[in-house]
């Protein structure tokens, strides 16, 4: 591996020479290593986790912190400061698992003797409610199958479950011909 700062590596942050010399660079670099000959961790992840890292660490330099000074509290005012950016709990997920992922590497190899990413839970995703169908929509829907073959039959009925129940996918799934009850 060369010297050279990373791809990905502190974005935008103008400290790329005096991060380079580090060890928490070196630190990085180790864990890329791990990860293209250990993990076998595609090109992507492999991009992704460096770029994520390497933000933190420049997080890190701009409050003269070593990879050795991190807490829990260190932890919780970057994940602060990616908020106060705006970033949605996805992209705050991702770098939470590269961060995870990292400290567990340096506990492992013992280079730190505490992981401080340890509590570090993942944000929440908001939960996003189905969009429903229109009228002309679930007609559409129901008129689609073919009811002259037993296909379309089967089809239009299963459609019609769906419809007049609101029986989940696995339930209607799981239904057998005793579960029909004709005199109702």
């Amino acid at each position: 591996m060369n010297d050279k700062v990373p791809d990905g590596m502190c974005p935008s942050s103008g400290k790329e020479q005096r991060l380079a010399a580090s060890p928490s660079l070196r630190a990085l670099k180790r864990f890329r290593d791990y990860l293209e000959g250990v993990r076998a961790a595609s090109p992507h992840t492999i991009r992704a986790y460096q770029g994520d890292i390497g933000d933190f660490l420049a997080f890190l330099q701009e409050d003269g912190l070593d990879l050795g000074e991190v807490d829990r509290i260190e932890m919780r005012r970057y994940l602060a400061r990616l908020k106060e950016k705006g970033l949605s709990p996805s992209s705050v997920g991702r770098k939470v698992a590269s961060l995870k992922a990292f400290f567990r590497f340096l506990q492992e190899e013992g280079t730190l003797d505490h992981d401080p990413a340890l509590a570090l839970r993942t944000p929440r995703k908001p939960r996003r409610l189905p969009r429903l169908l229109t009228e002309e929509e679930v007609t559409r829907l129901l008129e689609a199958p073919f009811p002259k073959d037993f296909f379309g039959i089967r089809d239009r009925a299963i459609l019609e479950v769906f419809y007049s129940t609101g029986v989940r996918v696995s339930e209607l799934t799981r239904l057998r011909k005793g579960d029909l009850d004709l005199a109702r």
